[in-house]
């Protein structure tokens, strides 16, 4: 993903990206499945996914202990905060 690809995207289109990361890395066949269910995320889940977004801009978009641990609760939140930081990126 590029710099561009990423600021493009939609809130939607965000939780469909670590929706489909987080069927990879669990090894479920149906991603909609994983964001439909809002399952609640294993802190090593977070921070790997976080990482997937940190990539393109070369640096970590969120500094993860100036985040309220429920913020971390479900898939739609930490792609809210992913959205709301990839926006704010310079």
């Amino acid at each position: 993903m590029t710099v561009d690809a990423a600021r493009s995207m939609t809130a939607a289109s965000v939780i469909s990206a670590m929706s489909k990361a987080l069927s990879n890395l669990r090894r479920v066949a149906d991603p909609a499945a994983i964001a439909s269910a809002g399952s609640a995320l294993d802190s090593l889940e977070v921070i790997w996914l976080l990482a997937k977004f940190d990539k393109p801009f070369g640096r970590q978009l969120i500094d993860v202990t100036k985040v309220d641990r429920h913020r971390w609760s479900n898939l739609a939140d930490v792609a809210g905060l992913v959205h709301e930081s990839i926006g704010s990126a310079s």
